[in-house]
């Protein structure tokens, strides 16, 4: 058995080698029928790496409105809804330090989740939100929490993964406003940019079907937002 002391790359194709001077216990040599040395050789393609490729809040983000709608999560390529379910995918409050200073997780309990028109999931997958059933508490550390039960449609394990947004000391009831709102397509890509008058997430919606068929978000809070459509035909 050959085991590989690093992951593999997704979509990657691989090669291995035997050597002709490999021998087995007694000492024979690897040979082919004609009885002569022979190295042996075989090639395997791996499946794309599926990964979450964008979150809402972004990963470190700050003053994050407690009465936020939705932790919004994109998956690389889509997940079987089947197991993204509020077991795989969680939302855990930062409750008292211990001793050495580590954070002591508590459950946000009875959490949903949904499309992104808050709906049932169907396959695949694309985007999930978590929704909070009560405003999250002010000034305080959140992690969402991803782990290996959620596999994408061609079953593959999604990496245990977390990360960690803190909310604001106050709940903002104002939206922010949006304009200079601009699209730039060629062939294959559309770069969508817009601006806001706050620091604010994104998240752009398009699709053939219908205009929630897909979903790419901004990687993070800002006043500038650039989200650039990439597979289009």
């Amino acid at each position: 058995t050959l085991t590989p002391t690093a992951a593999l790359q997704g979509a990657t194709l691989y090669t291995v080698l035997v050597h002709k001077d490999v021998t087995d216990l007694a000492g024979n040599v690897l040979v082919d029928d004609l009885n002569q040395k022979v190295a042996f050789t075989s090639t395997f393609t791996t499946v794309s790496a599926f990964t979450v490729s964008a979150v809402i809040p972004a990963s470190g983000a700050t003053g994050v409105a407690p009465n936020l709608v939705a932790v919004r999560v994109s998956f690389s390529p889509g997940a079987q809804a089947a197991t993204v379910t509020t077991s795989s995918f969680r939302l855990l409050r930062c409750g008292a330090v211990d001793a050495g200073g580590a954070c002591l997780e508590e459950p946000v309990t009875g959490t949903t989740i949904t499309n992104s028109d808050g709906g049932a999931l169907a396959d695949p997958v694309t985007v999930a939100d978590l929704r909070p059933n009560a405003t999250l508490a002010l000034s305080t550390l959140y992690k969402v929490a991803f782990i290996e039960a959620i596999f994408s449609t061609s079953s593959v394990p999604l990496v245990a993964t977390s990360y960690m947004f803190s909310t604001a000391a106050e709940i903002d009831t104002t939206p922010p406003v949006i304009s200079n709102a601009g699209a730039a397509p060629d062939e294959t890509t559309c770069a969508v940019t817009w601006t806001t008058n706050e620091a604010a997430t994104g998240v752009v919606e398009y699709g053939v079907a219908s205009p929630s068929e897909f979903s790419a978000a901004t990687a993070s809070s800002g006043t500038s937002h650039t989200v650039t459509l990439t597979g289009l035909s």
